[in-house]
């Protein structure tokens, strides 16, 4: 899950570049020779460079870089690549010198000298040292892809391609594309030894820009046989719906704000070029954290890439936006009250941090006037009163565990004594003091 949703953010860093590489075309494969005594397969313990003709840089070994583009000019290399962890594309340059089957790169600049104390030898920088050509030392996947007729790409588009097990990503690439211009060839570069023979695996891609999905493929299977893969074609098929305008509510929900259409249960994230403002708009103007707000918006309705890795999630990318008077026609779906598992997010204004947590604390209103649940550290329980909005929480109780930090216990065990007054937005929970002021806020958690 993780390594595919860094996958899809350090290719938002792509369209984020102000001097992105063009897309070079297309090339023979490192592995045939070019007539260019550089390019080829370059390998150093578990370093393996791919330097192709056209100048495109593969990094098959490295899991945290994808490699982008590389040039030599009279033996100054520039090596472009992806960095994956700092979600940033970052270049380096390197003083190389070739000869025959070996490939010399050195820092332009001498690193730091390691302390004369200390026993442990300096680590040799990345993408340094001698490389010996080793052109075995990697296996491909070349392939082609295919738009539907007439289609157009989007501004700051980019293709990725992806080699799947049924658990996993095996590899994967990221490619700028040109709008106006034809989808180029993709190659996919894997050490050998990697994959097993006679074996299948899925092939997939996808078109995104703007944080959603333009195209993609549906996933094809391909066999690695001993020599190699065959080559692949991919045909794309449009994702994106038609712009539409949709009335419904904004509300926050498992950490993030979704928008919920006017009496339906659909749940959509937001994206796209006003998606910054409306987040802005929506949380400036709410008088409690994460009050929800209608609206009324215009936008594409697209996929996303999901948390899982291989899923997607439909999303609104916002073009237009304005928000509404409160309407009782616009119904959207509501926890009850009591029985509810409700899990605390907010001390008065302040978030509170669960992610660490096996147990965050909650509440659960019982229909017999009970009230339990935990406050961060202890388990509690007691009585509740609730007649209208008014609500009066006694005889609160705890468990007598002693935890590191008791700030969330103490916060949350004193808006629930200050508590006078409740209000169920949804699936949002707030509590309110005497003064009307917000104390606390939970979430409708379903299990």
């Amino acid at each position: 899950m993780k390594q595919y949703a860094l996958f899809f953010l350090g290719a938002l860093a792509l369209t984020g570049c102000d001097d992105k590489t063009p897309t070079p075309p297309a090339s023979q494969p490192a592995t045939v020779d070019t007539g260019n005594p550089v390019a080829g397969v370059w390998q150093q313990e578990e370093q393996i460079l791919v330097l192709e003709n056209n100048g495109d840089l593969y990094l098959p070994n490295d899991a945290h870089r994808q490699g982008l583009h590389w040039d030599n000019d009279d033996g100054q290399f520039s090596l472009r690549f992806l960095d994956s962890e700092a979600m940033t594309v970052e270049q380096v340059t390197r003083q190389g010198q070739q000869q025959g089957d070996t490939l010399t790169l050195s820092p332009s600049t001498a690193p730091a000298t390691q302390d004369t104390d200390s026993n442990t030898p300096a680590s040799e920088p990345q993408f340094s040292g001698t490389f010996t050509r080793s052109n075995a030392a990697v296996a491909h996947l070349s392939g082609e892809i295919q738009l539907p007729p007439d289609s157009e790409l989007p501004d700051q588009a980019f293709l990725t391609v992806s080699l799947l097990t049924d658990s996993d990503i095996v590899v994967k690439r990221v490619i700028p594309l040109d709008a106006g211009e034809p989808v180029p060839p993709f190659r996919l570069y894997f050490p050998s030894g990697a994959l097993d023979a006679d074996s299948e695996y899925q092939l997939f891609a996808q078109v995104l820009a703007s944080g959603g999905i333009y195209y993609r493929s549906e996933p094809l299977t391909v066999t690695y046989k001993t020599n190699g893969f065959d080559p692949a074609v991919l045909a794309l098929s449009a994702v994106m719906t038609d712009s539409e305008t949709l009335a419904g509510t904004l509300v926050w929900q498992a950490g993030r704000t979704v928008f919920i259409p006017c009496n339906t249960d659909r749940r959509l994230l937001l994206t796209g070029p006003q998606q910054e403002a409306i987040l802005e708009d929506f949380q400036d103007s709410a008088e409690y954290p994460h009050q929800p707000r209608q609206a009324t918006i215009s936008g594409l309705v697209r996929k996303v890439p999901g948390q899982q890795a291989g899923s997607t999630e439909a999303a609104l990318s916002v073009e237009s936006y304005a928000f509404e008077a409160l309407k009782s026609a616009c119904e959207q779906p509501t926890a009850e009250f009591a029985n509810t598992h409700w899990q605390l997010t907010h001390l008065g204004d302040n978030a509170v941090s669960t992610a660490d947590q096996e147990r965050p604390p909650h509440l659960v209103f019982g229909n017999d006037s009970s009230v339990r649940g935990l406050a961060g550290c202890n388990t509690l329980q007691g009585q509740y009163e609730q007649e209208g909005d008014h609500l009066a929480l006694s005889q609160l109780g705890l468990t007598r565990k002693a935890c590191p930090d008791m700030s969330t216990e103490s916060g949350m065990m004193d808006a629930l004594k200050h508590t006078r007054r409740y209000r169920v937005e949804g699936e949002l929970l707030t509590l309110f003091d005497a003064e009307d002021q917000a104390v606390a806020s939970f979430q409708a958690i379903y299990f």
